[in-house]
């Protein structure tokens, strides 16, 4: 210690430069500051007996650690945290798939259910409208052919060949009937 102290004052040993300075790999931290302080006093008080000092207590307040360190402690710190937040990340994209798969689900068996009730209401609307053409089919035979007549016309001519029907023709046999008196 002495030798030391004496190479530092003579310009040999600047403050900073010491050899047995930390440099290079960072250990891993496995005490606190508490333990931290007990070890200095413990190691400062064997150098300090021989100068007649008596080292009561140690506070640390602050660290100052060299460039290269510092810069790879911040770099350590800067490392976890963006390991911490893509580990929330991660959890966030998860939650977010199960949100999202939950709403899919949810939407097809509303949509499912929509369409059921749709295809129920189709049928009760067909059967009652094929009841109300039967019975009204029943009720006049004459209606049935006048309605059949109407879809032949609705039917294009084969090959888009225009259609002429002669006057005699069946077609114009509901006209004539239900003809009024021309006055």
């Amino acid at each position: 210690m002495k030798d030391k102290m004496a190479r530092q004052k003579s310009g040999e040993l600047k403050p900073g430069n010491d050899l047995e300075e930390f440099v290079g790999e960072i250990e891993p931290v496995t005490v606190g500051r508490e333990a931290l302080s007990a070890q200095i006093i413990q190691q400062a008080k064997s150098g300090l007996d021989e100068f007649g000092i008596e080292l009561i207590d140690v506070q640390l307040r602050r660290i100052a650690y060299e460039a290269s360190v510092e810069a790879k402690v911040y770099e350590r710190m800067i490392s976890e945290r963006q390991r911490i937040a893509q580990h929330i990340r991660s959890v966030g994209q998860g939650e977010k798939a199960k949100i999202e798969g939950k709403i899919s689900k949810d939407l097809k068996e509303i949509e499912s259910e929509a369409y059921r009730r749709v295809e129920i209401a189709k049928g009760t609307a067909d059967a009652k409208a094929i009841r109300i053409y039967a019975q009204a089919m029943n009720a006049d035979p004459a209606l049935y052919k006048f309605l059949r007549t109407l879809e032949a016309y609705k039917r294009p001519s084969p090959r888009g060949a225009p259609s002429f029907f002669p006057p005699t023709a069946n077609s114009f046999a509901f006209c004539a009937e239900n003809r009024a008196p021309v006055s």
